[in-house]
């Protein structure tokens, strides 16, 4: 038994002592139902020095699939059962500069989808993995995003973002410059396509919304930053459009913050960024998505002091309004080290946050 002088030193010491077991293996389980709003119902590390940069949750809500890069070179597929906390590797690429670029599981769950390439190149290629056999083959397309029944998808050829219909029937082409540097989203009924252009030198951005049907462009405007914003570089990470398909949700990247913009109009309707506090702001999103029915975000809001960064804890907000809901989801150990993604399961039960530190969390939502 070890004598400690306070409390404080008795939680780091077991703190230090979980970290030791989650290495060998051990994580931290707990019943859904039996636990509050913003509690721990996984918790565990990836066994070496790595992080998890992208997860996806399986249908069923019970299984996590994780696109773990390796700090010495080479990405892994590992998929992690939540009602036992045993995880698999299900895939390894050891190429050295290897790296996952999107992560998603198939409508039925039979399939994990990703799309892989280079740091040091901008090919790239998706596959289709299966859980059960291993078996993996390469798609035609890249990058591919569904709407919410999985009728429609939108993927990427060279330097087109092209809609497929049910049938693999083409229904949209839009050129754009770069695949890499244009986010783009169908929205939830496959209605609409709305992408992000940005200038090279990060000076401009603009937005457009596309009709799939009739491939007809409906709004082309100038992104609507707020003011504040002049100055810095603008350029957007993620696109989403929420359940009415009258608003589209944008986050972008450096001191770019989180806005709600008008699809009819392309006026902003508000802005996910609190006032400054000296030289930190509060604006920044490592990780952003919506709930199952879009009605809120879940995101990691990060303070930023140049050169410092922290990371906050995950956090939800309304999507009609932008205000913060409750509860924050607080990481066990209160790791500073910025988040890589966050998901939500499909029926909107867990929230789970990875992190660089090699940590990953499921929390208890309390959406329904």
């Amino acid at each position: 038994m070890k004598v400690l002088g306070d409390r404080d030193a008795a939680r780091a010491e077991l703190e230090k002592a979980a970290v030791r077991k989650m290495r060998e293996g051990y994580v931290e389980l707990r019943a859904v139902d039996e636990t509050e709003p913003g509690g721990v119902v996984f918790h565990g590390l990836l066994p070496r020095r790595s992080n998890a940069n992208m997860v996806a949750f399986h249908p069923d809500g019970h299984t996590l699939a994780l696109a773990v890069s390796i700090q010495e070179g080479g990405r892994e597929v590992h998929l992690v059962d939540l009602r036992t906390g045993v995880r698999v590797v299900a895939h390894k690429d050891p190429d050295p500069d290897a790296v996952t670029r999107t992560l998603a599981f198939d409508a039925d769950g039979s399939h994990v989808t990703f799309t892989a390439g280079t740091r040091s190149s901008m090919t790239e290629a998706t596959y289709a993995l299966s859980p059960v056999t291993g078996r993996l083959r390469e798609l035609l397309y890249l990058r591919p995003q569904w709407d919410d029944a999985h009728r429609r998808v939108l993927v990427r050829d060279d330097s087109v973002l092209r809609v497929l219909g049910p049938d693999g029937e083409p229904c949209l082409d839009v050129p754009v410059t770069s695949s890499l540097t244009s986010p783009s989203t169908l929205s939830p009924s496959g209605r609409l396509l709305a992408v992000a252009r940005f200038s090279a030198s990060y000076s401009t951005c603009g937005l457009e919304i596309w009709e799939v049907e009739g491939a007809r462009r409906v709004l082309s405007v100038p992104f609507p930053f707020p003011d504040r914003t002049d100055g810095m570089a603008r350029y957007l990470l993620e696109l989403a459009f929420d359940a009415t398909e009258r608003l589209l949700v944008a986050s972008g990247g450096l001191h770019v913050g989180c806005y709600g913009v008008s699809v009819d109009t392309g006026e902003l309707r508000w802005t996910i960024a609190g006032s400054t506090r000296g030289a930190y702001w509060y604006e920044r999103f490592e990780a952003l998505t919506m709930s199952p029915d879009r009605t809120v975000l879940v995101g990691v809001p990060v303070q930023v002091s140049m050169p410092e960064r922290v990371t906050a804890p995950a956090a939800t907000y309304d999507v009609t309004t932008g205000q913060r809901l409750a509860p924050t989801y607080e990481t066990p150990g209160g790791s500073p080290y910025a988040a890589t993604d966050v998901a939500v399961s499909p029926d909107g039960r867990l929230v789970a946050v990875t992190h660089i530190s090699e940590l990953v969390t499921v929390f208890r939502s309390p959406l329904p």
